[in-house]
């Protein structure tokens, strides 16, 4: 296992084995994967602060969704980034 350096290193650890187990994975999936493992949950911002500034993780590409309007709310379009681990 790789040793993690910094603020917040168990959650690097859980989701560097996460990733090394499911291959590649979406933003909103790692985070609903996360939440839904451990009981101190990570937010939003946390996530995309540890996989942007932690060098082991990997932006391999997006996801572009189209959400249609219902009335109340207007169509918008939205990007979810893909991550995976960076082996060395």
């Amino acid at each position: 296992m790789i040793e993690f350096r910094g603020r917040c290193k168990s959650k690097k650890k859980r989701i560097y084995s996460m990733l090394e187990t499911n291959g590649e994975m979406n933003t909103s999936e790692i985070l609903q994967d996360y939440n839904s493992r451990y009981k101190r949950g990570c937010t939003m911002n946390e996530l995309a602060s540890i996989l942007g500034r932690t060098k082991h993780f990997i932006q391999v590409g997006f996801i572009e969704e189209y959400v249609r309007g219902d009335g109340v709310r207007l169509p918008a379009r939205v990007r979810l980034a893909v991550w995976s681990v960076q082996h060395d």
